[in-house]
């Protein structure tokens, strides 16, 4: 029998690259769910669902039957404070409520995808970071993420529900958010080169970060549901920490355009000045690897700009 996928917040920026992939399965039957009334991909399986909605999500539930499920909606850190607990954490406990009645008849694999956003401040000698940091969230986005890890990795063993968490690092790619660094940088080069303006301004540059091609976490994500046993949480990363300015730069050579960059002097008072993670535990238990470069991942960003 074919395998039922549902995936939540398909019509995101991962969820858009996690379906192109699957549907690439002739054995899988991929069903999404978002806010949105129509799916933005052309799915033939799409329902809308308000994921803080109890009585919705039982129904979304019904309706798609799955027997795999890619949780990944949920407010992203642009959004309004009051949303994020509300949102993000009420929409684990509503999907995780609805699918424990169904995976006590039949074991259900679910991954449950953090961020490291959770991991806020750590000292240069501790990185890179592996899965045994200790987590000091400073943002609403990152505090609302590590709670619902940590309700992720509590779910009781005996109850059916097989939950992996991943824990992504800074996800680029094609359709990457302009609420973003990359995202935005692109659509400012893409500016310039239109001939809009020939200033990019800019926050402070000088911080660096883990950036991982969205398509190498997508292949991470289903190596994790295949292999990883429940209870399990991994880093998705890249190992390496870019600064924020070289990809400004990156950008502009892929465009073929210079520009007067006006970039803050200092960081913010949340800035984190270096973050990067260790694969290795993703590596040891499902031999995956990096294998994108920045510059194609750049190319991507730029063509969608």
């Amino acid at each position: 029998m074919p395998r039922r996928i549902l995936i939540t917040g398909v019509n995101g920026f991962t969820g858009r690259h996690l379906a192109e992939a699957l549907a690439q399965d002739p054995t899988a039957i991929v069903c999404g769910t978002g806010r949105r009334a129509a799916c933005r991909l052309p799915l033939a399986h799409y329902r809308a669902c308000d994921m803080t909605d109890m009585v919705a999500v039982r129904d979304l539930v019904a309706w798609a039957a799955p027997d795999t499920i890619y949780h990944l909606a949920g407010c992203q850190a642009d959004a309004a404070p009051g949303d994020f607990m509300r949102v993000n954490v009420g929409g684990f406990e509503r999907l995780r409520d609805a699918l424990r009645p169904r995976a006590t008849q039949k074991p259900m694999r679910m991954l449950v995808v953090g961020s490291a956003a959770e991991i806020g401040h750590v000292s240069s000698e501790r990185l890179p970071v592996d899965e045994s940091v200790v987590c000091q969230p400073t943002s609403p986005y990152g505090q609302s993420k590590h709670a619902v890890v940590q309700a992720a990795l509590a779910e009781p063993a005996g109850s059916g529900l097989e939950i992996v968490v991943a824990r992504p690092f800074n996800l680029i790619g094609a359709g990457v958010s302009r609420g973003l660094a990359p995202g935005r940088f692109a659509a400012a080069v893409r500016a310039v080169a239109n001939g809009e303006t020939d200033t990019i301004v800019c926050r402070w540059l000088g911080g660096r970060r883990d950036y991982l091609d969205i398509r190498d976490a997508v292949e991470a994500y289903q190596l994790l549901l295949a292999h990883a046993p429940p209870g399990t949480l991994t880093n998705v990363c890249s190992a390496r920490s870019v600064q924020t300015g070289d990809l400004l730069e990156g950008l502009m050579a892929i465009a073929g355009v210079t520009a007067r960059v006006v970039a803050e002097d200092h960081p913010q008072p949340h800035d984190i000045a270096d973050i990067r993670g260790s694969h290795g535990l993703l590596t040891a238990l499902t031999g995956w690897k990096p294998t994108t470069p920045l510059h194609d991942s750049l190319t991507a960003v730029y063509g969608e700009a």
